[in-house]
């Protein structure tokens, strides 16, 4: 399961079930006690898992070292609009459009099904929030993420 992790971009446990030969279960209990052993160790990989896609991915302490040797998974300016809205979290779409420009709805379209942010009703506007996915994938506590915005 490591080795599938490693050599691709992430899989989802079907694909996985289908390459071991293995039921849905194994792979999930597997993975999930493969994602605990990285944790427990100084590891520089963390496994994460966004919409049923495990990866294996750098650790985020390690990502200045190697960021200018991998490609983002996500477009820069999909990733411009995420610091936003993780900048203000929660931040009310109106906002973020402002900042951001027209485009930016289809970003947030995008980081919702992601699962990175959710987004509820806040009068003629959505209250956009940062979600647990997005604390598991950039391996982050919620109070710090404004500290790591800062210069």
């Amino acid at each position: 399961m490591e080795a599938l992790l490693f050599a691709t971009q992430g899989l989802t446990v079907k694909k996985m079930c289908e390459t071991l030969n293995n039921k849905p279960k194994n792979v999930l209990r597997a993975l999930k006690k493969l994602r605990e052993d990285y944790s427990k160790r100084d590891s520089a990989f963390i496994i994460t898992n966004i919409n049923d896609v495990w990866k294996l991915t750098v650790h985020s302490e390690h990502v200045p070292v190697v960021k200018d040797l991998i490609p983002s998974e996500f477009p820069k300016s999909l990733m411009e609009t995420l610091a936003v809205i993780a900048w203000k979290n929660p931040a009310d779409q109106s906002d973020v459009v402002k900042v951001r420009g027209n485009k930016a709805y289809n970003h947030i379209k995008q980081l919702e099904d992601y699962g990175l942010i959710s987004s509820k009703p806040k009068g003629r506007t959505k209250e956009l929030k940062l979600t647990d996915k997005f604390y598991e994938y950039f391996n982050a506590e919620p109070g710090e993420i404004k500290d790591k915005f800062k210069p």
